[in-house]
């Protein structure tokens, strides 16, 4: 997978974690599921990082 920042190869890995939240807020101080927020509960999903930018893109089925 192609990084959509830069561009470059990204490396493929696993995503562990129990407690992860997207939210459309950036200022969002809280782990907290408000009403737009998506709870992730993505623990041995696929990930892809790159190590130019340091970005993570977790593939999930939510």
């Amino acid at each position: 997978m192609k990084c959509p920042k830069c561009g470059r190869e990204m490396e493929l890995g696993y995503f562990y974690g129990q407690r992860a939240l997207w939210s459309k807020s950036e200022d969002k101080f809280t782990i907290l599921k408000g009403k737009d927020d998506l709870k992730i509960s993505a623990s041995g999903s696929d990930a892809y990082r790159c190590e130019n930018c340091c970005k993570i893109i977790v593939v999930i089925d939510y």
